[in-house]
């Protein structure tokens, strides 16, 4: 599995698999399948109370409702493999295969808000802290 990770409250596991995403219980009951991704699926992270976002190779950031299992937006900015995405204190970002580091205005708009290029080299994983 490419991508794994577990909500902020300890109810749902979620990976991605393929072009797919499981949901399970703790208990590792399947919940929900999602399938809508063009191309492998390689990031998954939780962000909202019941969203899950997903990034495929296909450069394609999908939300998803973790309750009805429906796609709540489609977020595209290129091709490029999408590699990492966070969500931290209502701001979603993205990171890709360039380098490139996307932050989203909206979970529901596909708009930039605004793209940083901070490294020459392939982003492979990413998280955001408060500084001090």
């Amino acid at each position: 599995y490419q991508s794994h990770v577990m909500d902020s409250n300890g109810t749902f596991i979620a990976y991605g698999a393929r072009n797919m995403i499981q949901i399970l219980s703790l208990e590792l009951k399947p919940i929900r399948m999602l399938s809508s991704h063009p191309k492998r699926v390689t990031t998954v992270c939780f962000a909202e109370e019941n969203v899950l976002v997903s990034g495929c190779d296909g450069g394609v950031v999908i939300t998803w409702s973790v309750d009805s299992g429906a796609m709540l937006s489609t977020l595209v900015r290129s091709p490029i493999p999408v590699v990492a995405v966070v969500f931290k204190r209502g701001q979603l970002f993205s990171g890709d295969e360039k380098g490139i580091v996307c932050v989203w205005e909206d979970l529901q708009k596909a708009k930039v808000f605004s793209r940083v290029q901070p490294f020459s080299e392939k982003i492979i994983t990413m998280d955001c802290f408060r500084s001090r």
